[in-house]
């Protein structure tokens, strides 16, 4: 029978800024397969994977708890009460968690949000860096728009529609070098930190309906909040609902290898890696 697993999306911060792929590599080769620690008493199993094809860090967590415990067990098949052939000293890992870094778009996808303190925690064992921590993804535009203060880059990408044909961005390259209108245009500029304008607001609010009806591909915008911390604002990632549908094995258990193939064709980098 399938089964969902549904995943939230954070900003991950290390030192005040967002993660990048170097960290990322840092904690998969600190890492020992299959390495368990103990956090809090409890036993937690990790694997971490950096992979460079399409730069995205996977963590898998198995965990579980040695109580509450039971002196005896019921046998489904047998219909009968036995001894439980497990102390209780003894956990069975059974409870997965699933985690993928995403260095190209700075967004992390967790499987259990209860477990985002494990994670932080995690990643500062591995990296010697204690200032890590998390923020939610913004969940909307007026959401985005009410808390970014201050723009460091903006990067729009746009086919040849009525759009990128009329609106003032794209008027001086539409026939620059004499070929005629482009297939599409893309937009790269840079800013020291600027204040944030009403006239910016309104102009992120209209792109994002124009990404709505895809007369723009893509928009990124990177900035700061009041509390000068840095937001990335991702229009094809942010309030997006991640669910992915598996069957898990016999023993009611998911194939990390799966999940990940799943999630990686969900958030779009399938489509460049072949799968």
């Amino acid at each position: 029978m399938m089964a969902k697993i549904n995943f939230s999306t954070f900003l991950l911060y290390v030192n005040g800024t967002l993660a990048i792929s170097d960290f990322c590599k840092k904690i998969s080769d600190s890492n020992n397969k299959n390495e368990i620690k103990e956090y809090q008493k409890n036993p937690y199993e990790f694997y971490t994977k950096f992979d460079d094809t399409d730069n995205t860090l996977w963590i898998e967590i198995k965990t579980g708890n040695p109580y509450p415990y039971e002196d005896t067990v019921f046998d489904t098949k047998l219909k009968k009460k036995f001894p439980n052939p497990r102390n209780p000293e003894q956990a069975e890992l059974r409870k997965q968690v699933f985690c993928l870094y995403d260095c190209d778009t700075k967004t992390l996808y967790v499987s259990n949000r209860k477990f985002i303190s494990i994670i932080c925690w995690y990643l500062k064992q591995q990296s010697g860096i204690y200032n890590i921590f998390t923020n939610e993804m913004l969940k909307s535009v007026d959401e985005f728009c009410s808390e970014i203060k201050k723009i460091k880059s903006i990067r729009l990408i746009s086919k040849n529609t009525l759009f990128s044909q009329t609106d003032e961005l794209f008027k001086t390259t539409s026939d620059a070098f004499g070929l005629g209108n482009p297939k599409q245009y893309e937009i790269n500029v840079t800013y020291d930190y600027v204040k944030a304008t009403e006239k910016f607001k309104s102009k992120v609010k209209d792109f994002f309906i124009k990404r709505q009806s895809t007369q723009i591909d893509s928009f990124v915008c990177v900035g700061q909040d009041s509390e000068g911390f840095e937001r990335y604002f991702n229009m094809d990632v942010f309030g997006k609902k991640i669910e992915i549908n598996l069957t898990p094995n016999d023993k009611q258990l998911f194939s990390g290898i799966e999940v990940r193939k799943e999630l990686i064709n969900i958030i779009g980098k399938g489509k460049n890696l072949g799968i």
